[in-house]
């Protein structure tokens, strides 16, 4: 029995993974759509939902071989140093460089 689920799901994996959306992720992306009642809010929930799947971030096929993957050994180099880059997001204009300055330089 088709839901309109159904419809929308297929035209979403369509335009958004050129029809390549996997039926595992069909049925959870359709469900979640049957789920929320109101079309406008499902049809928001689908999109990002279908956001979400390996589908849309890759262009080729996606093929669960139903093994789990390996879990990697946790590094154990906690007392190296390290860099890092922060990203602040925000909605507008930001014409400061110096909002992040370091604390304490040392001199190398």
């Amino acid at each position: 029995e088709g839901t309109w689920g159904t419809g929308v799901v297929d035209e979403l994996a369509t335009l958004l993974t050129a029809g390549r959306l996997s039926s595992e992720s069909r049925a959870i992306v359709q469900a979640a759509y049957d789920d929320i009642g109101d079309p406008t809010e499902g049809l928001k929930l689908a999109q990002q939902l279908i956001a979400t799947t390996p589908e849309f971030h890759s262009t080729n096929l996606v093929r669960a071989n139903g093994l789990a993957r390996e879990i990697p050994t946790p590094s154990t180099s906690g007392d190296q140093s390290y860099k890092a880059v922060v990203y602040l997001m925000f909605s507008g204009g930001c014409d400061s460089y110096n909002m992040l300055i370091p604390h304490t330089c040392t001199a190398e």
